[in-house]
């Protein structure tokens, strides 16, 4: 493990690869008639440069045509080359037994990295791997980092600089970025990330809190503010600057200590900075709040503030804050300037419909960014396999259309879910985009095995459809949205990316329609159409090419999909197939056709009611026309959809606040809930609150969000319409339902109680 550690920091390569480096290197010892390596049971698929390498270390060097030198029974490849390059003197003589570890290799090195393997997470003394491009960081990191950077100039005041957000949004590779070419002082040799780590440069040190969720030594229960006050007492001509990676579960438990622990530790700069870091702007006490230690200058655009540490009068430390998760990775990345002390400015965050984001420009988008970059990294990969998905991968996001309309399905899908992606999540996503859900049913090693056991043969019709299948569940259309396996089914459950991607699944909500680009109309019928063609005189796919004139759903076609759709015809024209079999295949490959379809067009599912909620972000403080009357329908529902009355009860004593409806045969006391007005307000760059206000007066308030907006849209007629996220917004609707119980709300003038009866409802005089 030591080695393997060792060989990690000096190439940038994962565990994982270098394990599979190993077992090569054992194969080509092998071959030379050598001991392999004791541990690495040698495993072929030989990359010719490692070959050329090893043979060269041990002192046999050899080219890639000269195998003489090899025992008879272990001349890899010869029958391959030999037949490859017959008849054709001037072509290399290269195998597929030396093109495809490339590519699987590589793939492999990749999923390892989005699943769990050594280089997810960084820490500020390891090296960065190479094999992989640099994202773009998240919105108003890089310029902290630069406004941070312990070589410039100084005034004897410390920076202090935090990034806040969860886990996987790339707070440790920038502390990494940050430290390079500094001395580290604290060395840690146990391989494992550490709570604190320090550094020194020409003019000043630097203390990094790399993961705040870890113990500091001592077992205080307010590790973080102590930090904070110990760099801010120590300002000199050689500061001491503090870069800080936290959570915002440590602001709120260390607030809550600091809180118990009385005024003095209130009044403290840690206490003073955490207090800034977590509550709003202009919240965190001020010089006339009776705080020795306070924040001026306080600068907040929504992912970025800044503020300047006074203990009463005097300048302590310069405070910049960026909170990671804020903007989403699929929207263009606001920037943001730091002048010499604090934020100057910053282009607002702001959202994209989704019928717009065709015309976005998607070199300022992260995400996109990020796949283009792996685009180019597996360009020219080979194969050779007839039937090879993860080829036809590969095609899909080389298109940069077809790239924006996938990355369009997975911002639908933060919207829907209500999460944003990391960036481990979004490395996820690329690898279920590359290898579908292969990293939930083998190991990285057995890939290329078992994409070549899986190949048609032609014998059996059947069974070649089967295969077909089999591989089909690694295609990217199909594994961002579903594991195809019981096992990846049950493995989903642990999945962050399927998690959320399964909601997306345009197959949840296919509507009937003939207009993929407008994302208030359905879409399927051509695909259905397609497939009502008689299947052995024509083809699904080629009707579907036919209909489709925007060439994106050409581009989203390859030879693995017409292979498919070949077997398929042939398996449908057979006499003897079970009737029951055959109606499993229709359904089966419908599906598949439904979500080739949807992603090649970036349509994802319940597209209308996630267009309506960007409506409501872009109309507020008005209600979008789509979405007002059943959000009224919602809150307070007629007691009958039939009625000229626009009357709505809510019973004064029952368990539950839900409005009457229909006739009653036990008499209730009700209110009415009349006047009622609702207006939004945005909050922040997505987040929209539905304000209810009656005669003007505050009646609550409630999260305009994907499910809120999905039960509206389903209320047809004044009738409340029912979804599967009922679970969702019935507590949320009773709550602001339940304020108009409150005692002072009845106690108003204008509040009428009835007893509710049958089809009407008697006036009641209260009389104190």
């Amino acid at each position: 493990m030591e080695h393997n550690r060792r060989v990690q920091d000096a190439t940038g390569r994962t565990k994982g690869s270098i394990e599979f480096k190993f077992c090569n290197v054992s194969h080509v010892l092998a071959e030379a008639g050598h001991d392999y390596v004791e541990g690495y049971k040698p495993r072929s698929h030989v990359q010719e440069s490692l070959r050329r390498s090893v043979l060269e270390a041990i002192g046999m060097p050899r080219t890639t045509s000269d195998s003489s030198w090899l025992p008879q029974s272990k001349k890899v490849g010869e029958q391959q080359v030999s037949s490859a390059t017959r008849g054709e003197p001037d072509r290399a003589e290269v195998s597929e037994e030396v093109l495809t570890p490339d590519l699987y290799d590589l793939l492999g090195d990749l999923w390892d990295r989005a699943t769990g393997g050594t280089d997810v997470a960084a820490r500020p003394d390891q090296a960065e791997n190479q094999n992989w491009p640099s994202a773009m960081r998240p919105a108003g990191v890089a310029e902290a980092c630069q406004w941070f950077d312990p070589e410039r100039p100084h005034n004897g005041v410390p920076r202090l600089l935090f990034l806040v957000g969860g886990p996987g949004a790339g707070k440790s590779h920038a502390t990494a970025s940050v430290v390079v070419g500094l001395h580290q002082v604290t060395h840690h040799d146990d391989g494992l990330a550490h709570r604190v780590y320090r550094y020194s440069g020409s003019i000043a040190d630097v203390l990094i809190i790399n993961d705040a969720t870890i113990g500091a030594a001592g077992n205080s229960v307010t590790p973080l503010a102590g930090e904070v006050d110990a760099v801010a007492a120590l300002g000199s001509d050689r500061p001491v600057h503090l870069m800080a990676c936290v959570n915002r579960g440590i602001l709120v438990e260390e607030g809550t200590a600091i809180t118990k622990a009385g005024h003095a530790a209130r009044d403290s700069a840690g206490a003073a900075v955490l207090r800034w870091l977590e509550a709003d702007s202009g919240t965190a006490g001020g010089s006339d709040g009776g705080l020795l230690w306070w924040l001026q200058d306080r600068r907040d655009e929504g992912f970025v503030r800044s503020a300047t540490l006074m203990e009463a009068d005097r300048i302590r430390a310069y405070v910049a804050g960026v909170y990671v998760d804020e903007c989403s990775l699929f929207e263009p990345r606001p920037s943001v300037h730091f002048e010499q002390y604090k934020v100057e400015s910053a282009t607002t965050y702001g959202v994209t419909r989704l019928n717009d984001r065709s015309q976005m420009d998607h070199r300022s988008i992260p995400a996109h960014d990020l796949f283009a970059q792996m685009s180019k990294r597996f360009s020219d990969m080979a194969s050779g396999f007839a039937a090879d998905p993860l080829l036809a991968n590969l095609s899909s996001i080389s298109n940069s259309a077809l790239r924006a309309n996938i990355l369009t399905i997975a911002r639908s899908a933060e919207l829907t879910y209500g999460l944003r992606f990391t960036y481990r999540e979004l490395w996820g996503l690329l690898a279920r985009v590359l290898v579908g859900d292969a990293p939930q049913r083998m190991n990285r090693e057995y890939l290329r095995s078992f994409i070549e056991d899986h190949q048609p043969d032609g014998i059996d019709p059947q069974r070649d459809f089967a295969r077909w299948r089999t591989l089909a569940a690694f295609r990217t259309h199909q594994a961002i949205f579903t594991a195809s396996t019981e096992a990846g089914r049950e493995g989903a459950a642990h999945d962050p990316v399927l998690r959320m991607m399964r909601h997306a699944d345009p197959v949840r909500d296919a509507l009937p329609g003939n207009n993929p680009k407008d994302p208030y109309s359905g879409w399927v019928d051509p695909v259905n159409e397609a497939l009502t063609s008689h299947h052995t005189e024509t083809s699904p796919l080629e009707v579907l090419l036919q209909h489709d004139g925007s060439g994106l759903f050409e581009a989203a076609v390859g030879a693995f999909d017409e292979g498919l759709d070949k077997a398929y015809r042939v398996v449908m024209g057979l006499d003897d197939l079970p009737e029951k079999d055959r109606r499993e295949a229709a359904s089966w490959y419908g599906s598949y056709l439904m979500r080739l379809y949807a992603v090649a067009h970036g349509i994802t599912a319940f597209r209308k009611e996630i267009s309506v909620l960007l409506d409501a972000i872009f109309s507020a403080p008005s209600l979008p026309d789509r979405l007002a009357p059943g959000l009224h329908t919602l809150i307070r529902p007629q007691r009958s959809s039939r009625s000229s009355s626009d009357e709505s009860f809510l019973p004064l004593y029952d368990s539950r606040a839900e409005p009457i409806r229909g006739s009653l045969d036990t008499p209730k006391l009700a209110t009415t809930m009349d006047g009622l007005a609702l207006a939004t307000e945005r909050v922040g760059g997505e987040q929209v609150i539905l304000v209810l206000k009656r005669n003007g007066r505050d009646m609550g308030r409630i999260a305009l969000d994907f499910p809120l907006v999905r039960e509206a849209l389903s209320c047809v007629d004044g009738f409340p319409g029912v979804t599967d996220l009922v679970e969702s917004t019935a507590p949320r609707l009773e709550r602001v339902r339940a304020v108009h119980l409150r005692s002072q709300t009845l106690a108003a003038a204008n509040t009428e109680i009835r007893l509710v009866a049958g089809q009407g409802g008697n006036l009641v005089t209260v009389k104190g």
